[in-house]
């Protein structure tokens, strides 16, 4: 048992050193895969290779995020009466941070009702012509 818990630690040290975006989305389907056999009855669906292209786009890739979602823990949650495999927090931050700044726009309507008073004095003067 001491055998495989260190062959483990070895091989979560080696995937850290030197992982790649390439490398992470290797083995984050190889993770889902294995969460989602233990997960739900029918894990080939969650098995299957991703087709060519799909979830690619621009991704300031961060390997020590990356590796905190590779090594955390993951759950099965039943949401709406199905069973899924839910990743770890962490890896909303695979491809850079989750929060961020970003520009809006638009539209809205609105009612409101209001009451005031007020006070005021003045003073003027006038000139003018006259027939």
């Amino acid at each position: 048992m001491r055998n495989i818990v260190i062959a483990l630690a070895g091989a979560s040290l080696f995937a850290a050193c030197g992982l790649t975006e390439e490398k992470f989305s290797e083995q984050f389907a190889d993770k889902y895969c294995e969460e989602a056999t233990a997960c739900v009855d029918d894990a080939a669906p969650y098995c299957e290779p991703a087709a060519e292209g799909e979830g690619e786009g621009e991704c300031a890739f961060d390997a020590d995020a990356a590796k905190a979602c590779l090594d955390a823990a993951w759950t099965c949650e039943e949401m709406m009466g199905m069973k899924m495999v839910m990743p770890a927090a962490d890896c909303a931050n695979v491809c850079g941070s989750a929060e961020g700044e970003g520009e809006g726009e638009g539209e809205g309507e609105g009612e409101g009702e209001g009451e005031g008073e007020g006070e005021g004095e003045g003073e003027g003067e006038g000139e003018g012509e006259g027939e």
